[in-house]
């Protein structure tokens, strides 16, 4: 990982930049997402997914201090922080929203929790889709929730994915009852800036099912 240099790289015409962690799977995903003066396009500064397993806690900071690195941005431009609330592992979700409501702090910026599973849509949907996103939930059942692809109203990327309804826990072999009519698409890997760009956003607590 590169080391944030004691001087750090002059912040870029961005306001606001938004910062996202997700840790509900193996993953640690983590995006900053700003918008440039004079265009309100979202513009995806740096982001990363790497396979962790339960490393979260260990690596978070290490993670963040190369992100903004490669962003170029300090850590005084963000001006709100969403999380992944879940579903999903029981302790990267209690890591990644401890990590966000302390950075909130810290920082003096607003948290806000948004569903995991949105950010794991992938480019399995084209714009405008409905689809049911879900992730194995062990023992025979899934973590699932209807979404759709919308694009951003200038055409920028990435797109939102908006949720139609709470995610939740189903066995396996009722998704297609539960959700009739809908498309099944497996979770990909977690891509944080979706989680930046939402608007479906709730208070910054676990979601357990």
């Amino acid at each position: 990982m590169t080391a944030v240099p004691a001087q750090e790289t002059a912040p870029r015409a961005l306001s606001p930049i938004t910062l996202a962690i997700d840790c509900s799977t193996s993953v640690l995903a983590l995006a900053l997402v700003g918008r440039g003066d004079g265009a309100s396009a979202a513009t995806t500064l740096a982001s990363s997914a790497e396979e962790v397993g339960r490393q979260h806690a260990a690596l978070l900071t290490v993670h963040l201090t190369d992100l903004f690195a490669r962003a170029g941005v300090r850590r005084d431009a963000v001006g709100r922080v969403h999380v992944g609330i879940g579903p999903g592992s029981y302790t990267g979700v209690r890591v990644a929203v401890a990590a966000a409501k302390g950075l909130s702090r810290a920082w003096g910026v607003e948290v806000f929790g948004v569903y995991s599973l949105l950010a794991q849509a992938g480019d399995a949907l084209a714009v405008g889709a409905e689809a049911v996103v879900t992730r194995d939930a062990r023992r025979g059942n899934v973590y699932a929730q209807p979404c759709v692809r919308l694009a951003d109203e200038h055409g920028a990327a990435p797109h939102r994915i908006v949720a139609l309804a709470p995610p939740v826990k189903v066995p396996l072999d009722m998704v297609a009852e539960r959700f009739a009519g809908l498309r099944v698409v497996s979770a990909s890997r977690p891509d944080a800036a979706v989680l930046a760009v939402s608007s479906d956003m709730r208070a910054p607590e676990p979601l357990y099912l």
